[in-house]
């Protein structure tokens, strides 16, 4: 199925939380998709919300996109590099408590770059994590 949404909350919508933008789309717009934007600073949903909106998209069938902050730099100093780690992890958290389909962005549109950051986000989920390449290789699935 094919799936049509918005990115934010669309500015005819009174209320401005992700609750009522999601709520808005399906009742107002008739759209079957949404991508909530976390993309300033270190957005922190509330429970409670989060509660409301995944089910309120289930019951709906309503497709949750998530959008991760702007301003990760995995490359710069340590403090640079906790910060934009724990906006990684803390937007993913939220994703997943939602049961979004999708977080994007996370990174550049050039593919080696990306392939940097994704390995770098990799090796910061191991060390947080305590894995080890040996543990992850031991559940790993080929496709190929």
């Amino acid at each position: 199925m094919i799936r049509i949404g918005q990115a934010g909350i669309p500015l005819s919508c009174k209320g401005r939380t992700n609750k009522d933008g999601i709520i808005y789309t399906h009742t107002v717009l008739d759209l079957n998709a949404i991508e909530l934007q976390f993309v300033r600073g270190l957005y922190v949903m509330p429970e409670e919300e989060a509660a409301i909106i995944k089910e309120y998209s289930k019951e709906n069938d309503i497709e949750i996109h998530v959008h991760a902050p702007y301003y990760i730099n995995l490359a710069g100093d340590a403090e640079e590099t906790e910060m934009s780690f724990t906006k990684i992890m803390r937007t993913a958290q939220m994703a997943k408590g939602i049961e979004a389909k999708t977080l994007a962005p996370l990174g550049t549109l050039f593919e080696a770059s990306a392939w940097i950051l994704l390995d770098s986000i990799i090796a910061e989920l191991m060390k947080s994590k305590g894995e080890t390449e040996e543990s992850m290789q031991s559940r790993h699935a080929m496709l190929e």
